[in-house]
Order: C-alpha cells, then sequence, then structure tokens
C-alpha cells in the first residue's frame, strides 16, 4: 500500500501543500522549508512531468502571493526552483509562468534562466521582447522584433506595433509587414491589417490606405480562388472613391489584364477613368500598356493552337494603343515623360515597332 502511494504525486502534492497551512510559531518560514522539503522528496521518488508540474503550480503561486518584502520567502523559493532549472525539468511553458507571476529582480533571473534552457523557443523569444518593451528597453526589443520577425505571432505584432505606433520605427515596421519584402504570412497580416490602414489614413494619406486596402484584399491566391470577389472589391471602391484618386482606376486596369485577363472590362475601367481623370498621365500609360499586353495575350494564343501568325492577325492590331496615345497628346501635351514611358512600352515587342517609331517623332 505505502510503495502506491509514494508513487502517487497527488499523495505528495496533497502532503506538500498541506505543510503550507500546518500552525507555527517558531519560525515564520518554517512552513515553506517543510513544503519545499515534502517536494523535494517527493520529487526523488516521483520525477515524472505530472509531479513537476504539481510542483510548479504550487511554486508560481507562492510566488505570486508573496510581498515584495517577504525577501527570505522568496529567497527559498528562487533557489528551490534553481535547482530545478538546473536539472533542467522546467519547460517553456513553466518559465512562462514564472515571469509572470514573480516580481522585481527574481523576474530577471527567470527570463535569463529560461533563455539559457531555450534559446530557440519562440514562446519565450516573444517573452523576451514583451518584457524588455514594459521595461522601456525599446532598443533592444526592437532589434530582437527585427530579427525574428518572420516566425513571433501576430499577438507579438500588435504588441510591438502599439508600442511603436507614433514613434519613428513604426514606417519600418509596417514595411516589414507590407512591404515588398514582406516577413510576414497571409494570417498575420489578416491581423495586422485594420491597424495599418488607420496608421496610412492619418500618418500618409486616405488615398495611400485605400490602395493598400485594395492590395490587401486582392493578393493572388485570393484572385485565383475568387476572381468575383476581386471585381466585387475593386468596383465598390471605384464606386465610392474612383472620382478622388486616378491610382484606383490604374490598380484596377492592372487587376483585369494581368490577373483576370479581361480586356473588355480593362477597357471600361479604363475608359471611365480617363473621362473622370482626363489629364492623368498614369492613368493614360496603363491603357497604353493594357492594350500592348492584350496584343501579346492574343499573339501567344495563336502560337499556342499551332496555326501561324499572319501579317492582317487582329492580335497584330495596335489601332486602340494608338488611339490612346494620340489622346494623351492632346490632353498631356508637356508630359515628355509619360511619351517617353509609352516609346519604351512599344519597343518591347516586334508588333509596336512601327507604333514606336510614331511616338518618337
Amino acid at each position: 500500500m505505502s510503495t502506491t502511494f509514494n508513487m502517487d504525486p497527488n499523495y505528495w502534492d496533497t502532503l506538500a501543500i498541506n505543510e503550507l497551512f500546518e500552525p507555527n510559531f517558531t519560525y515564520p518560514n518554517m512552513n515553506i522549508i517543510k513544503c519545499l522539503s515534502r517536494y523535494n522528496a517527493a520529487l526523488l521518488i516521483v520525477d515524472t512531468n505530472e509531479m513537476w508540474n504539481k510542483y510548479l503550480t504550487t511554486m508560481v503561486k507562492l510566488i505570486s502571493n508573496a510581498g515584495i518584502t517577504e525577501i527570505h520567502k522568496l529567497a527559498l523559493i528562487k533557489v528551490s526552483i534553481h535547482c530545478a532549472h538546473k536539472k533542467k525539468k522546467l519547460t517553456p511553458s513553466h518559465y512562462i509562468h514564472l515571469i509572470y507571476n514573480s516580481k522585481g529582480s527574481m523576474t530577471l533571473d527567470f527570463l535569463d534562466w529560461a533563455i539559457e534552457a531555450y534559446p530557440n523557443d519562440t514562446r519565450i523569444l516573444e517573452v523576451n521582447i514583451n518584457f524588455k518593451l514594459t521595461n522601456k528597453d525599446e532598443l533592444i526589443a526592437y532589434e530582437l522584433f527585427k530579427e525574428n520577425a518572420y516566425k513571433v505571432s501576430s499577438t507579438l505584432w500588435l504588441i510591438v506595433i502599439k508600442y511603436f505606433l507614433n514613434k519613428p520605427q513604426i514606417w519600418h515596421i509596417f514595411n516589414m509587414a507590407f512591404g515588398d519584402e514582406s516577413v510576414c504570412c497571409n494570417e498575420v497580416k489578416k491581423k495586422l491589417a485594420k491597424e495599418y490602414l488607420l496608421w496610412l489614413s492619418k500618418n500618409k494619406s486616405l488615398n495611400d490606405a485605400r490602395n493598400a486596402y485594395l492590395l490587401l484584399n486582392t493578393n493572388t491566391v485570393v484572385m485565383q480562388k475568387n476572381p468575383t470577389r476581386v471585381q466585387n472589391v475593386i468596383n465598390h471602391a471605384l464606386l465610392l472613391h474612383g472620382n478622388i484618386s486616378d491610382s484606383l482606376y490604374v490598380y484596377a486596369v492592372k487587376i483585369e489584364i494581368e490577373f483576370l485577363k479581361n480586356i473588355q472590362k480593362a477597357r471600361e475601367i479604363y475608359t471611365s477613368g480617363l473621362e473622370v481623370h482626363k489629364y492623368s498621365s498614369n492613368l493614360y500609360f496603363e491603357a497604353f500598356k493594357c492594350e500592348l499586353t492584350n496584343s501579346k495575350m492574343l499573339i501567344q494564343e495563336v502560337f499556342n493552337s499551332g496555326k501561324e501568325l499572319v501579317s492582317n492577325d487582329p492580335a497584330l492590331d495596335v489601332s486602340v494603343a494608338k488611339v490612346i496615345f494620340e489622346s494623351a497628346v492632346q490632353n498631356i501635351k508637356e508630359d515628355t515623360d509619360l511619351f517617353f514611358q509609352m516609346y519604351n512600352a512599344a519597343t518591347q515587342y516586334n508588333f509596336s515597332l512601327d507604333l514606336s517609331k510614331e511616338i518618337k517623332k
């Protein structure tokens, strides 16, 4: 019977906890000493994860309930936990509970032990960054975050964004999340999007926020899986904000021709856009480029079908692109950069070389 009890973690846990409530009038910390002694004996006999978990659970409670002036009591507990640390019996969860429930210098010690025991654990890393932010050690926290941004959770991203929101580092942080060389997965981006759009609207412009919204809602994965959703997002944005900025039309044309391969819809969009933004160089160039891209795709379709390309094939017709160029000449006479861009684009394809010569005149 004794052997059965001795191997039961619940038995030892109950014995140890009961020691804390025994009356003691001679030595203030005798209850803690006896409790720790019971656990030490238990862990020699029942060296299991369950027994260690029960021991750590009690230690965490004792630390969290202890007053900061109970120095001797805390020292006794700290020595006991350090022995467990040296024996490598603590899990990352154990360290995290100890860090968040301790006070003062003890917290720093637990954090150091955690990093020593689990230098590559993401949870410990996140606790370390968060702790340094809380203790105003922001430069070290920021460097740690930059080095490990690719693997930390969206929760930590939000903590870091909130802390640096009104500091110079915030632009770089958002760039790491949403820039061309983003280190974020799409799931993390979704959770950061609200903060990003709010920041853009307050610190950049509403136009930047709208464009970012479109980019976030029309990524390649979504376009491949649900092109109808993409079109709905674009159409809604144009309806609400198209008259404010030509960049929405530029982006919408690019989406229709490059991703959805819908030349008719692309033409509708750039035609409507040029009615509203008659002097937009960006939109004229996107429309011009759209027509060249369409011809390129039509030629590829002819080749893929195994047919030969004849001189009067509709795929070689660049008359619409020519009309766009001529309209641009009438409406935007002084923008030499636009015509240089059109010229460069036309020289990229054999079928538009004659057009490039006309632009060059």
